[in-house]
């Protein structure tokens, strides 16, 4: 049967092609699993910022570190075109401004052109010229460039007095996406055999070889395939220890891609090498000793924490699926995955007994994938959760402000950061198969036009578009939201079925409605709801009462007197339950 489905696919792609297979797929997908319903109403959350400039992809790169310094946020901008310079940027999260402060000419979709902070003022960057070829820049934020060095940079040491790097041609050739596509020069077996890890020191502005891929392939070579297709790829500096990692990676005889992670000193000594797996993919260091790595074990992803000195490891069961992991305190990390079969991309954060909170749920366009594909690649500090996108055509770069170091994670909310626009975007907005567009409009008309019109309803500051949007609701869907009422930001309608909001109700923040539920006047005073507040099925609020904060008002309740703040009303009429938690 398996063999049978693989059969068809083969023949669905080849017909289809692989765009839209993939985009045919992922809506079905999203349709029988209900995701074409998941529509966020009015986000406009004042701690999330996207950074978007129109038919230009705005990114960052890799997850290995952070974006961000002193509320500044690094990205790159380009177009759809590997031979075109990127601009390079810094967003002032203060004030609320782009800063240009130079541009490349290597640059890639995954690992970006390695941007980094070098300092508080200064970044340091990747480029290339046909006289030089591979070299890094550091510029200051003035965009004045200060320093030229003759050798790029794939990661500095932790005293930022050494970079170490590949040869990007080599890379690009095994990984395009990873590697850089300047130079197109034929890559021979000897090319490939003079290449290594090699260090530059930015001091003397001198480079060498500390340790080649002939040392690398021979090293414990007993289960390395002795071929000439070998690579490095991912070196990364620990931030504890005086040591690196890399991953070196060949394809065996059945064309299969294996790897090991060789972990050596700043001089090119082989220290240690993990290889008790099929292949390695990502990686985070959580102390000296202690290194997390996803890999694919008997064709199963696994999460591991390896003991690099005694090679042990201990084993998050509870993850699943590949993604880019990073420390962020103690036993806490965030990583990411790639698109399920919704097209949904996620963010947890976890600790080792398992994930603790959902940060982010976010689409990613199925018609980008293999080079052009987006990882999320999220990376925290400072309070600051940064990670690319890419729900429609063009990528974007997002930024969440949430401490995650001092908040109890306990009392982390969900946290809805877009509108219909972003987070859980509906497929259809970007999806250019014109027939599923009609089809979804005839099938799933309420779900999704009732939502829009609301949100458009809760948006406009037009008086006469507020009434037509009223009108709409009212003829087509019999929903009664009063144009006149205030209804604070992240409002979520989590069904709207026969919902009525009189004109004069005022409902604060972040608060969540559900179905069949009346908010009205008695004697011409309308209810006051305060923030954070939760109103199940059926509920009816009447008159002139107050609901305080952090409240929640139980299925078929009717309210009609004051509800104090962290307290659960349930009955008819309601009674008070104090600390709403207990609901």
């Amino acid at each position: 049967m398996k063999n049978i489905l693989k059969k068809l696919k083969t023949i669905l792609i080849m017909i289809l092609g692989i765009s839209n297979y993939k985009t045919i797929t992922t809506f079905l997908y999203r349709l029988f699993n209900n995701y074409h319903r998941k529509i966020w109403i009015a986000i406009n959350n004042k701690d999330y910022v996207q950074i978007s400039e129109k038919k230009r992809n705005i990114y960052f790169g890799y997850y290995d570190h952070s974006s961000e310094r002193d509320n500044k946020i690094l990205y790159i901008s380009t177009i759809d075109n590997l031979k075109e310079s990127a601009d390079i940027f810094y967003y002032d999260l203060v004030l609320n401004k782009k800063v240009k402060i130079g541009c490349t000419n290597a640059w890639n979709y995954q690992m970006g052109a390695r941007l980094r902070w070098l300092d508080d003022d200064i970044v340091i960057v990747n480029d290339y010229t046909e006289n030089v070829g591979y070299f890094s820049k550091t510029i200051n934020l003035d965009g004045k460039v200060k320093n030229i060095y003759k050798f790029p940079i794939y990661d500095l040491s932790r005293d930022k007095k050494y970079s170490f790097y590949l040869d990007f041609s080599i890379l690009n050739y095994f990984r395009p996406g990873y590697g850089y596509s300047n130079i197109n020069e034929q890559i021979t077996k000897d090319r490939i055999l003079n290449n290594g890890i090699y260090r530059g020191d930015l001091n003397t502005n001198t480079k060498e070889l500390i340790l080649s891929i002939s040392e690398i392939i021979e090293y414990n070579n007993e289960n390395v395939d002795q071929t000439n297709l070998h690579y490095i790829n991912h070196i990364s500096c620990s931030r504890f220890d005086d040591i690196i990692i890399f991953f070196h990676l060949w394809i065996d005889e059945k064309k299969q891609l294996k790897n090991r992670v060789f972990i050596i000193n700043y001089f090119g000594k082989i220290l240690s090498v993990l290889d008790d797996f099929e292949k390695a993919s990502h990686y985070s260091f959580k102390s000296k000793d202690e290194l997390l790595l996803t890999v694919v074990s008997n064709k199963k992803i696994e999460y591991r924490l390896y003991d690099i000195r005694k090679k042990t490891y201990k084993l998050f069961e509870f993850l699943t699926v590949d993604g880019h992991p990073s420390y962020i305190k103690d036993d806490l990390f965030i990583t990411d995955t790639y698109p399920d079969h919704n097209g949904m991309q996620h963010i947890y954060i976890c600790d080792y007994y398992g994930i603790k909170k959902e940060l982010v749920q976010i689409y990613h366009n199925p018609r980008k994938h293999d080079e052009l594909r987006c990882d999320l690649h999220p990376r925290y500090l400072n309070g600051k959760l940064t990670f690319d996108s890419i729900s429609g055509k063009y990528r974007k770069e997002n930024i969440l402000k949430l401490d995650l170091n001092n908040l109890d994670i306990e009392q982390i909310s969900e946290i809805p950061i877009s509108d219909e626009k972003r987070i859980y975007l509906n497929l259809f907005h970007k999806v250019d198969i014109n027939i599923f567009k009609l089809w979804y409009k005839k099938f799933f008309d309420f779900s999704y036009q009732a939502h829009i019109l609301v949100n458009k309803l809760l948006k406009t500051k037009s008086k006469f578009m507020r009434e037509i949007y009223y009108n709409k609701l009212q003829k087509n869907y019999s929903l009664w939201i009063s144009p006149k009422c205030k209804i604070g930001k992240n409002i979520h309608f989590m069904h709207l079925d026969g919902i009525t909001i009189g004109s004069g109700v005022e409902i604060g923040n972040n608060c969540v409605i559900y179905q069949q539920v009346t908010i009205g006047k008695e004697k011409d005073s309308f209810p006051i709801i305060g923030n954070n507040v939760t109103i199940y099925a059926g509920a009816k609020i009447i008159g002139g009462v107050k609901i305080g904060d952090n409240s929640v008002i139980g299925a078929n309740a009717v309210v009609i007197r004051d509800v104090p703040e962290n307290s659960t009303a349930v009955g008819v009429p309601a009674r008070i339950i104090k600390d709403s938690r207990s609901y």
